[in-house]
């Protein structure tokens, strides 16, 4: 099947070269333009299958594309094409409904096979609607060989789980697939075949040939758990292998360009409300909150915030709308603070298991908490956050933000 390509970059060279890296794949035909306005124009009398856009460009960035194009084209899914310093946009530009990335200096050897994944998963939506009716209690366990011509399934069944919880329009389907994918791929490869970073996509055929006809790898399983509720859609991967170092590999996409490794984390920590590593590293939760109703009237009268971060010195107090927020001096961040000493994205503030926690973006003074510097913390209420020279104390209660059991680690990852 024919797949068609959009590819929006406003450099001649990137779009020549982009161009024929695709066109490599002979279904593939690709359409290039150099301005995201005019790709919006053609969009409304042309169909593509795949948007694939520069993060950088003058009149409309790639997450400005994004944003538009989840509004009106939620059925095309967009990938993005990220260098150097932009990883606090592209991390931004996931959660706003991006369905993948791909780092230019690895486009040569991921773009095609990203592009693939992302419109198979896309294209799933025709099947759908032969999903049975049953209960909106659902709980299916599956030990998997090491093959990997079985992922794509499992994917598509919690691409059709998704479904039953609110998730319909194509990029959201998108989304779990590839966050459920990645997960399932980092159990195979990295976990039970124990296949090094080190080696190159076109390498890994052979060495997974190789691997799952010998010992210690042949008789490993990959053990998948798929639970459903009327509230969220829960997806267990766990694998045999030897684990690995979470907190180590998890950038929480502070190092998208140019980096093989924790990659896969990178999609299902943006994709997926909830993710859960085991301290082994070999079992991952992935969880999908169901996609709520619009409130009657009365309801949307209550205050739905997580919170507050109210100013030391009494000058501000703002609510804490999303579960992940972006601080920084740039307009294009979601708590944006005007200050010489805070840097353009300076932090992330996530929600994970209802506490608040803080992460530094690499940011040119850090961040402290309780006046201690450091670069990932969990935010207690009454703790004290300072950005900068500007401190703040967050209020929140977890248990009504979904807290259960112990007090998680300052650090969860």
């Amino acid at each position: 099947m024919t797949t068609r390509i959009l590819l929006v970059d406003d450099s001649p060279t990137h779009r020549l070269l982009f161009q024929r890296v695709m066109e490599e794949e002979a279904e593939n035909e690709v359409r290039t333009i150099p301005d995201a306005r005019e790709a919006l124009s053609l969009l409304q009398s042309k169909k593509f299958d795949v948007v694939v856009t520069d993060m950088h460009m003058p009149e409309m960035s790639g997450l400005e594309l994004v944003q538009e194009m989840k509004q009106r084209h939620p059925d095309i899914p967009v990938i993005l094409l990220t260098g150097a310093g932009s990883e606090a946009m592209a991390t931004r530009a996931l959660r706003d409904g991006a369905a993948g990335y791909v780092a230019k200096d690895l486009a040569s050897e991921m773009l095609i096979g990203t592009v693939q994944n992302v419109v198979s998963m896309s294209r799933t939506r025709f099947d759908i609607d032969r999903i049975t009716t049953c209960s909106n209690r659902v709980d299916i366990q599956l030990s998997l060989i090491n093959d990997p011509s079985v992922l794509p399934e499992v994917v598509g069944l919690a691409q059709k789980l998704a479904q039953r919880i609110g998730v319909t329009h194509s990029t959201g389907m998108v989304q779990v697939g590839t966050a459920v994918d990645a997960a399932l791929r980092n159990a195979l490869f990295r976990g039970n075949l124990e296949i090094p970073y080190s080696v190159s996509t076109d390498e890994q055929f052979a060495e997974t040939q190789k691997r799952i006809k010998n010992e210690p790898y042949k008789n490993r399983h990959i053990k998948v758990q798929l639970e459903l509720n009327e509230e969220e859609l829960k997806i267990v991967v766990a694998d045999e292998g030897k684990g690995f170092d979470v907190k180590e590999n998890s950038k929480m996409g502070l190092s998208l360009s140019g980096q093989r490794m924790g990659r896969g984390l990178i999609l299902m920590w943006a994709f997926m409300d909830r993710v859960n590593y085991s301290q082994a590293g070999n079992r991952v939760t992935l969880v999908k909150s169901a996609v709520k109703k619009k409130a009657e009237p009365e309801v949307a009268k209550v205050d739905t915030s997580f919170g507050t971060l109210e100013a030391e010195d009494g000058s501000k107090t703002i609510k804490l709308t999303k579960k992940r927020l972006i601080i920084g001096r740039d307009t294009s961040c979601d708590i944006p603070l005007v200050n010489h000493l805070i840097s353009s994205h300076h932090c992330i503030l996530y929600l994970h298991e209802g506490w608040w926690f803080v992460r530094d973006m690499e940011s040119r003074n850090g961040i402290r908490v309780n006046s201690a510097k450091l670069v990932n913390s969990r935010l207690s209420p009454g703790a004290k956050l300072t950005v900068g020279e500007m401190t703040f104390v967050i209020q929140y209660e977890p248990y009504r933000l979904g807290s259960e059991g112990p007090t998680p680690p300052a650090d969860p990852f």
